[in-house]
């Protein structure tokens, strides 16, 4: 079974670049516009979800002065 669950643009410094998520069997498929596309399974996902999460703590804290950028 293979369906879409994401479509959408993303805003960057350089402008928007298409992200597009869909699921394929027991992967998601990632693919940053015609980039690159990035096939991961759960725990893959789970990895990089993890490694967003801190990042975004680590802005979050950058953003409030907590730490020096």
């Amino acid at each position: 079974m293979r369906y879409v669950i994401h479509d959408t643009e993303l805003k960057h410094d350089g402008g928007t670049h298409r992200l597009e998520i869909e699921i394929e069997g027991d992967q998601a498929v990632v693919r940053f516009g015609k980039s690159f596309t990035l096939r991961l399974d759960e725990k893959g996902i789970e990895s990089l979800a993890d490694i967003f999460q801190d990042t975004l703590g680590e802005l979050r804290d950058v953003r409030r002065g907590e730490v020096a950028a």
